[in-house]
This record gives C-alpha cells, structure tokens and sequence, in this order.
C-alpha cells in the first residue's frame, strides 16, 4: 500500500476520505471524514485485510463533527493491534455500507400473556 496522504473513494455521489492505517500504541487506526447524511443513513463496518487474507474488523471510536458545509464528521476506527500486525502488512482497506432498516412495534403488552393487538412495520430509509 503505497504511504503517502488520506485517500477519497466514492460512494455514490457522496466523497469519503480514508487515511491510511497507522500504529497508535497498542491499537491501529484508521481516520474517516464522512458527511453527515451518510452516517445517518448507514451502518458502516471497517475491515483490514493483511499479506495472508486475514479479515481484522475496526470499531468505531469516537466522532467529531466538522465545521464544514455540508456537515462533515471526522471519525476514528480501530482495534487492538495483534502483535503480529503491523501497519505495513495491510494490503486492503475495505468499508461496507449497510443502510439501515427501522421497524416499528406498536401494541407491545408489558404483561405476559395478554394481546392488544400486537402490530410491526419495517420501513427504509
């Protein structure tokens, strides 16, 4: 993976920007700017993927919303870095997009056994 600057990918037509993985003590990072709108609307899940195809999952750390228009939010991913991983042995960023569905209870009894009427509805986004 070539090491020089944070990289821009695409989606849709929604600009993502990507550093490269970094060493941070014990952990390695990546840093995201993402609008606003994308977070709202999606889940998104981080994979490294190291020389021998091994999948190492990053988890969200931590946001900062930017001053910029439209609404930027600057965020941090990262794991617990094996000792065995180093930031030179990533050979793949991926990000995986899955928007989200929100599905309503209504009717729901607090008391078991008894039945208002119970009713669900999943809508998109």
């Amino acid at each position: 993976m070539p090491q020089n600057g944070p990289r821009t990918t695409q989606f849709g037509s929604t600009t993502i920007e990507v550093s490269l993985p970094e060493e941070k003590d014990d952990r390695i990072t990546i840093d995201t700017t993402v609008p606003q709108t994308l977070i709202d609307e999606y889940s998104m899940l981080f994979i490294l993927v190291d020389r021998d195809g091994k999948r190492h999952y990053l988890s969200e750390h931590g946001e900062a919303v930017t001053g910029a228009e439209p609404a930027l939010v600057k965020q941090e991913w990262g794991r617990h870095r094996p000792h065995y991983l180093r930031d030179s042995d990533i050979k793949e960023c991926r990000i995986d997009f899955c928007r989200y569905q929100w599905i309503r209870f209504e009717n729901v009894s607090l008391r078991p056994g008894e039945d208002p009427g119970f009713e669900t509805e999943a809508q998109s986004l």
